[in-house]
């Protein structure tokens, strides 16, 4: 806080930066257009008691090794069912009831994909979608050709396994389901519809503001949020 100050005040510029622009810049954007927060929502406790955790283009274990630890633990002591979407096979995919690999840039194809099973099969949260959200019929009939065949001739993941994907997030066996996502889909040209397919996903199933429940974008290094709080944005205030 006291070095961007005193480079706006004093030197007088904005020429202040931090990672943050661009390493979650497209989940920032997606989650101040959807859910008007550009934070995770949710706290490690949420991941120790989800039924499912969905961990999206994050190699978990080298980037953010408690997290990864807690998610293991939530698996093999807990019971938590585990769904990985990663192009490489990380550590995680080791316990993941599902592991999907997308080939690079098709995500938002495999993202609607799983939204159209959860809506075909009545997964979603009725209940929510109407009191929570906005223009749902629109985004609805956007994703309604998207289907699990469509997406497996996009993106190379088995359609069988999209569905299995989507209905262990949209029912998961206790709780809520955790939504965890990286630098992996966002560092793209298309970063910041990959964030909005999955801010819709956590939506469309309720999974936000409830026990083990949650919307998590993964920072890249240990204190992004708090540099963005305190102003170290060139475009953003404290």
């Amino acid at each position: 806080y006291v070095l961007q100050k005193f480079t706006r005040a004093v030197m007088g510029t904005n020429s202040v930066d931090h990672c943050s622009r661009l390493c979650h810049a497209p989940s920032v954007t997606a989650l101040m257009e959807q859910v008007g927060s550009g934070a995770t929502s949710n706290s490690y406790e949420d991941y120790d008691n989800a039924g499912t955790l969905l961990v999206v283009g994050s190699d978990t274990s080298q980037n953010h090794p408690v997290v990864a630890s807690r998610l293991r633990k939530a698996v093999e002591s807990d019971g938590a069912k585990l769904v990985v979407v990663n192009p490489i096979r990380i550590d995680l995919a080791d316990i993941a009831e599902v592991f999907l690999q997308p080939r690079p840039g098709t995500d938002v194809a495999l993202f609607n994909a799983m939204a159209h099973v959860i809506l075909d099969e009545d997964l979603w949260d009725h209940d929510f979608v109407e009191a929570r959200t906005e223009e749902f019929e629109a985004w609805r009939e956007a994703v309604e050709e998207a289907t699990p065949e469509e997406a497996e001739r996009v993106s190379g993941v088995p359609a069988e396994e999209i569905r299995r994907a989507a209905r262990l997030y949209a029912r998961p066996h206790r709780n809520g389901s955790c939504l965890i996502w990286g630098m992996g889909v966002t560092q793209h040209s298309m970063g910041t519809d990959n964030a909005r397919a999955l801010v819709n996903l956590a939506l469309l199933c309720g999974q936000v503001g409830k026990f083990g429940s949650g919307i998590s974008p993964l920072r890249g290094q240990n204190n992004v949020q708090g540099c963005s709080d305190s102003g170290c944005l060139p475009n953003t205030f404290p």
